[in-house]
């Protein structure tokens, strides 16, 4: 997270942190930089990030010495007093729920299973806001059918609403945030699904919580529901979006992969003979620089914009 105006340098130390294969030390005078949406931010020749303006976009390095490229996502947000974050809204199944740039989280809708976090089963029909312990600032948002996820900025996830496959991470009723356990690893991304949550860590790995009939949980079974998960064999991951009962997850190569159902053919396997996996599967997608999942279905663009 960068400030409009505000420079990011992403020297070689940095590019480690940022999930890029490095098999030897480099020579930062061998990587070539390009921003995905320059109208967001920028990167020069030697690795300096600036924000323009509010938004997303995705930095690709590429190292001419070895032809590796590796990618990291940059959030500008406005460079004035009280702003942390940039703004979100995500709808689920009959709510809204709400990002400031403050770090403040407002929601407004049904409530029939605490998915408001404010402490009861009321709908309210104007936004309200959620109250955290104090001093806990929230950088991201994330909502599924019936339960809400929300992520600090010192990469701690706290969520409420309904629980019936664990996707709050735990057993129990919560109407109010709870802050979901420590998984070891401090969270950079959240994702939530009809009944998943999906966190990535800064190390690159992806953990889930919640229903895993379909594979969901990429651990190598269907085991009904999760408290946490580790997908098997899935490193260097800088980005993660989940659908109803699907997941998808950017390496930092540009490469994409995904697990869970597949009954409407959403995981780009080739074929919907294949129902499906519990395993993350590689699709046949290269050079990707942004994901998005829907119900049923998965979208990439790559940093050329295609």
């Amino acid at each position: 997270y960068i400030k409009v105006g505000e420079t990011l340098d992403i020297d070689v130390t940095y590019v480690t942190e940022f999930n890029v294969f490095i098999p030897e030390e480099p020579n930062q005078e061998d990587w070539s930089w390009s921003s995905y949406n320059e109208d967001v931010a920028t990167v020069d020749e030697n690795g300096i990030v600036t924000g323009k303006k509010v938004g997303t976009t995705t930095i690709t390095g590429y190292n001419e010495k070895t032809g590796l490229k590796a990618r990291a996502i940059i959030n500008v947000y406005r460079n004035k007093e009280g702003a942390i974050t940039v703004p979100q809204v995500e709808m689920g199944d009959g709510f809204t729920v709400i990002l400031k740039e403050d770090g403040t989280v407002w929601i407004s809708g049904d409530n029939t299973y605490g998915q408001l976090g404010l402490g009861n089963t009321v709908a309210v029909d104007e936004p309200t806001q959620v109250q955290f312990p104090n001093g806990v600032e929230i950088v991201q948002i994330a909502a599924g059918d019936n339960h809400s996820v929300a992520l600090d900025r010192n990469g701690n996830v706290y969520a409420w609403g309904k629980n019936t496959y664990y996707q709050l991470g735990r057993s129990g009723t919560y109407l109010s945030p709870v802050q979901m356990s420590h998984i070891g690893s401090k969270i950079v991304r959240i994702a939530a699904g009809t009944e998943i949550t999906v966190m990535l860590t800064e190390k690159g790995e992806i953990y889930t919580s919640g229903i895993n009939t379909n594979g969901e949980a990429g651990n190598k079974n269907y085991i009904t529901r999760v408290t946490y998960a580790k997908a098997s064999n899935m490193n260097n991951i800088i980005d993660i979006a989940a659908g109803k009962n699907h997941v998808i997850a950017l390496r930092s190569d540009g490469t994409v992969y995904a697990v869970g159902s597949n009954l409407n053919g959403q995981l780009g396997v080739g074929s919907k003979n294949i129902t499906k996996v519990n395993e993350y599967q590689k699709l046949g997608l290269n050079n990707i620089a942004y994901i998005e999942a829907e119900e049923n279905s998965a979208a990439g663009i790559t940093a050329d914009g295609e």
